[in-house]
């Protein structure tokens, strides 16, 4: 994907959740039927419900009064033709691909919206019920298809849109949704601050606002668009209806196309770019005249105030006391960053050291204690119940996960939850497994203990967090199955749970060429996804144990596993000492390491 705006000139139409600031976005037309206030970056932002009325105007369920900060609705057929049409001229190709700053938004004012995307991906787009392809497609030159969803519980099937993965051919998985959702979220919010600077906007609750009026309308265009388009995630409506690239809205197309790619982080910041100009043209059209001569006057200068600040350590605002709840915790979205974040403020010296093999770094010098070893020694124990090699016993693979089940073959016998092997059908062996765990509990203990006894100089009445509390927390969430999860390895009843098909289901070809996936697997070897029965803390595991990771990248790991404890678990002592800031948190590990391992510079290479 090269991360392009691909060219948004079909005439479509939509709603508008913008409001204006001193001149109307729709100036010149008189027909202003309804209005409603605009959304405040509370949990009402949750709960607004938005109805179409007979002549297609936007209505809210409660009323509002009209002034600069709030926005307006017309009946779609007054004006479709003059402003709905509005998209974007592509980037020039010499414009370069951003990826997200290292100073970025303040994690408040992240999880804010990352809660209301995944809110509506939860809604739209569940993880219960079952996904079949439908009979009828209406998509024509488009990367979506229509499937059939049939709730949990429910005979009638809901036909729903899906983009589509573009090496499978297959829906994409709530999960894969996710992730391409998050850095839009974060990119769309950043961008957007930065135009509103740029436009001398610098009230606080007037950049609230906007900010929360331009979120609303993008997701509104993905799940649930007003008028006459289908929706890229969401229910379809009845009828044989045909669909191409004409009936969708420009905006829909920027967005349909970075849903539907394999991979999002280059081209993300050119989508969300498009999403905050176009949302600007149609609905803040004065504004946009009296700044911009044109789309490329647009992504220059955007381009220009995203390189001044692209290095700057200096978050953007967080709104922090408009958002209590989003401080006691972490969210998903912060497990999924605090690696990348990590790894890309790690000072040079003490990543070059990281990159050095050496025998003695595996345990950071502190080894594997007696808790640890009695951890890995229940987990051991469970190796000794699971089929021995050579037994003939059904298997199936998870589609979007390396993790198999292995079911019991009568009511008495249990079911079995093992990791796989990197790029084989072969079950993770006992020997690998723990070690990969040893390595990474011994080094969560030398991180906290050394943490922990920073902390205890700075407050000798800081009460300490024992670590047998943490290793407690950590073999529950991996190995005990709970109401959120199934364990990442482990013996128990799961069939009623996982739900495995029957064999003519197992693997729904969607084409005739989808056969051969089936055809390669051992006959005892079959295929499905079960991914949704897994919680997101327990995939974020799975994800780095199956395979053999680097010695920066257990660093990351350790450090992640041991902050989602901290910010999760002890809510209270993360906001005491790291002021519920993952960043500061990140800056006191990194600087005890920097302090810690000065002698480990006799055997760095030199800069």
């Amino acid at each position: 994907m090269d991360g392009r705006p691909c060219d948004l000139s079909q005439s479509i139409s939509t709603t508008r959740f913008g409001h204006s600031s001193g001149h109307s976005p729709l100036s010149g037309f008189e027909d202003v039927k309804d209005h409603f206030q605009a959304l405040e970056p509370t949990q009402e932002a949750f709960d607004l419900v938005v109805a179409l009325d007979v002549n297609g105007a936007v209505k809210q369920s409660r009323p509002g009064s009209l002034d600069s900060g709030h926005a307006y609705s017309q009946s779609l057929s007054d004006f479709q033709q003059k402003l709905m049409w509005q998209g974007m001229e592509p980037a020039d190709q010499s414009l370069p691909a951003y990826r997200f700053p290292k100073g970025g938004l303040e994690e408040p004012t992240a999880k804010f919206f990352l809660k209301l995307m995944n809110k509506k991906l939860e809604e739209k787009c569940p993880k219960t019920g079952s996904l079949r392809k439908a009979k009828y497609q209406p998509f024509e030159r488009l990367p979506l298809r229509a499937y059939d969803w049939h709730p949990t519980n429910m005979n009638a099937a809901i036909p729903v849109s899906r983009p589509l993965d573009p090496k499978t051919q297959r829906a994409k998985t709530p999960s894969s949704l996710r992730n391409a959702c998050k850095p839009l979220a974060r990119w769309v919010t950043y961008i957007h601050l930065r135009l509103l600077a740029r436009l001398k906007i610098t009230d606080p609750e007037e950049q609230k606002n906007r900010c929360v009026n331009l979120f609303r309308w993008m997701l509104s265009e993905i799940f649930e668009p007003v008028g006459s388009p289908p929706p890229i995630l969401g229910r379809l409506p009845k009828g044989n209806l045909i669909y191409d690239d004409k009936s969708f809205r420009p905006v829909q197309l920027e967005l349909i196309k970075l849903l539907s790619h394999e991979t999002w982080n280059d081209g993300v910041y050119f989508t969300s770019a498009a999403v905050v100009g176009i949302w600007y043209k149609v609905f803040h059209k004065n504004t946009w005249i009296s700044h911009f001569s044109s789309d490329k006057d647009f992504w220059i200068s955007m381009d220009s105030d995203i390189r001044k600040t692209i290095r700057s350590r200096n978050p953007l605002p967080d709104w922090n006391s408009e958002f209590p709840e989003a401080i006691s915790t972490i969210d998903l979205f912060q497990l999924g960053a605090l690696s990348e974040i990590l790894k890309n403020q790690l000072p040079k010296r003490l990543r070059t050291l990281f990159q050095i093999p050496r025998n003695n770094m595996p345990f950071l010098g502190k080894g594997v204690n007696s808790q640890v070893t009695a951890l890995l020694e229940n987990v051991e124990k469970m190796f000794e119940k699971f089929p021995q090699r050579g037994t003939r016993r059904p298997k199936f693979i998870c589609e979007g996960l390396p993790i198999t089940i292995h079911p019991g073959q009568t009511p008495n016998e249990k079911d079995c939850i093992r990791l796989l092997r990197r790029s084989t059908v072969d079950v993770l062996n006992k020997e690998d497994l723990l070690g990969r765990l040893g390595r990474l509990l011994g080094w969560v203990n030398c991180i906290h203990e050394t943490l922990q006894q920073s902390l205890s100089a700075k407050h000798p009445s800081q009460t300490k967090l024992p670590f047998n509390e943490f290793l407690a927390w950590f073999y529950k969430a991996a190995f005990e199955e709970s109401t959120r999860s199934l364990p990442i390895l482990g013996i128990g009843h799961f069939q009623d749970r996982v739900k495995i098909p029957e064999n003519g289901n197992l693997l729904i070809a969607e084409n005739e060429n989808e056969s051969f996936v089936r055809d390669l697997l051992p006959d005892n070897v079959d295929q499905f996804d079960f991914t949704n029965q897994f919680g997101e803390l327990q995939i974020y595991m799975i994800k780095r144990l199956y395979k053999g990771i680097t010695v920066p990248e257990f660093f990351q790991f350790s450090v992640s596993m041991l902050g989602y404890w901290y910010f999760t678990q002890h809510p209270r002592f993360s906001q005491r000492v790291f002021q519920g800031s993952e960043r500061n948190y990140f800056t006191q590990v990194v600087g005890l390491f920097q302090r810690s391992f000065k002698f480990l510079d006799a055997h760095a290479r030199p800069d």
